[in-house]
Parts: C-alpha cells; sequence; structure tokens
C-alpha cells in the first residue's frame, strides 16, 4: 500500500470523523444551552493536561490506516490517553465518546488545526474563539487551547 493512499484514506476518514465533532461543538460540548461568556468563572477545576492513568496503549482503531497516519503525525498512545484525559476532564466534546475510535476521530481533527496553525491559516485563539461561539465554555476552550498550544501541537510533525 503506496504512502499516498494512506494519507487519501487517513483524510477522508479525518473529513468524515470531523462532522461529528463540529455536531458536538454545535451542541455546547455537551451542555444542552450555551454558557454565557464570564470572565470570572473558576477555572481552578479544569485540568489542562492531566497525565495518563495507566502506561497501557490505547486500543488500536479496527482501520490500521487511521492509526498509522496519527503515528507518522507523531501522535502515539501516550499523546491519544491525553487527549483522551482533557477532553474527558473539561467536558469537551462530550457528544463523542471517548472510544478508540473516537479519541483518534478527536485527534486527527486536531492534527489537523494544528497543520493550519503551524501554516498560519489560523491561531490558538481563533480555534479557542470557535470553540466558544459553538457552544463550549470558556472553561472548556482555554482548556483546550492550553493542550494544543503547550503540548500536543508541537508534538505534530509536518505533513510530508
Amino acid at each position: 500500500m503506496s504512502a499516498g493512499h494512506v494519507t487519501t484514506r487517513a483524510r477522508a476518514f479525518a473529513a468524515l470523523a470531523a462532522l461529528p465533532l463540529a455536531v458536538a461543538l454545535l451542541t455546547g460540548c455537551g451542555e444542552s444551552e450555551p454558557t454565557p461568556v464570564d470572565d470570572t468563572e473558576d477555572t481552578s477545576s479544569v485540568l489542562d493536561d492531566p497525565a495518563p492513568a495507566e502506561d497501557e496503549p490505547i486500543e488500536q482503531t479496527e482501520d490500521p490506516e487511521v492509526a498509522e497516519f496519527l503515528l507518522n503525525a507523531g501522535i502515539d498512545d501516550v499523546m491519544l490517553k491525553r487527549v483522551a484525559n482533557v477532553a474527558e476532564t473539561n467536558n469537551y466534546a462530550a457528544a463523542i465518546p471517548m472510544t478508540p475510535d473516537g479519541v483518534q476521530m478527536l485527534a486527527l481533527r486536531l492534527v489537523d488545526v494544528c497543520r493550519e496553525i503551524a501554516a498560519g491559516d489560523w491561531t490558538y485563539e481563533g480555534h479557542e474563539a470557535d470553540d466558544i461561539s459553538n457552544g463550549g465554555t470558556p472553561a472548556q476552550a482555554g482548556a483546550m487551547r492550553r493542550f494544543m498550544e503547550g503540548t500536543f501541537c508541537p508534538a505534530v510533525k509536518p505533513e510530508k
């Protein structure tokens, strides 16, 4: 199987994966109504990057090409656990179950966002504002932005 075939199939999966993520964000990251912006909101209980609970690898998706795409992008099992931990802890994209496929779906979308930011097509602040405009709380969007900026995106390798 050629590298182009893997990339094409993984990108197709990423495009399909983005649809439920958009729906999840539009539904308020798990809340029934959007939360008004409150600059005084206590975010002390929001965790940006909790350490993975165990060293066990995350179950691989049924599509090995997606796993290969993520590995080629620099996203390993430890980073997938971190994505799951940040998403679950902050109720980010709650409509997406943090099953192995759900975690990989979210990670595929985050890889695309990181590459768009690296290319100068988007910013961390723009992504955070987009999350808030789609119903996420400032705490949820801020936690994901800090995780992406400080941990996830630095691990993402440029597209080949």
